[in-house]
């Protein structure tokens, strides 16, 4: 806004008020529009960012738990193996030992859930247990035979004798998450 002053001959100037058509006060409907635009994608794209970070967060949070607790049950596996007196019986799903104190035991899987000494092992989702006396990449099939004599798969009696290492392999399975771990013991004589 400007103000011009008209003279009239005789009279006292006046002041009249003239509004420029070019300046205008406020936005129009069309930039606010496009600034709201802007601002709500620039948010979205924010908000997907944080919202995928957490799931991860989240995913890699239960995976680790899931690990943690596949090592903590592998070492109870092997700690009870470890502390036996001797081992009586091992398929690949059962393990069947005497304790030092002469109580039989025995750790085995039974409907997708891995059980030691009567006990679930895992109690937040299915474990499973596997146990072989040949070593994993070992392609001599011989030694087997000559561990398990009777070929039933079962180590009992004078066969656990030869015994030396017994490998176990252990995993825990939660919706998706999988872990799995692998151990061998080397058997006291």
């Amino acid at each position: 806004m400007r103000e011009e002053i008209h003279y009239n001959v005789g009279d006292e100037p006046q002041r009249y008020k003239v509004y420029n058509k070019n300046v205008r006060k406020g936005y129009s409907l069309i930039e606010l529009l496009v600034t709201f635009t802007i601002f709500s994608l620039v948010i979205s794209i924010v908000l997907f960012f944080y919202i995928q970070s957490q799931k991860h967060i989240i995913k890699e949070q239960e995976r680790g738990y899931l690990e943690d607790m596949a090592v903590v049950n592998l070492n109870k596996i092997r700690e009870k193996i470890l502390r036996a007196d001797k081992i009586l019986e091992v398929s690949e799903k059962k393990i069947k030992f005497r304790t030092k104190i002469g109580k039989l035991d025995s750790i085995f899987e039974l409907n997708n859930g891995v059980v030691i000494s009567g006990k679930r092992l895992c109690s937040v989702g299915d474990d499973f247990i596997f146990l072989f006396w040949e070593e994993p990449a070992s392609t001599d099939a011989s030694f087997k035979e000559i561990l398990d004599k009777d070929m039933n798969g079962l180590l009992h009696g004078d066969e656990i004798l030869n015994l030396e290492i017994l490998y176990i392999k252990y995993s825990i399975k939660r919706n998706k998450n999988q872990v799995q771990f692998s151990t061998s013991i080397y058997l006291r004589k």
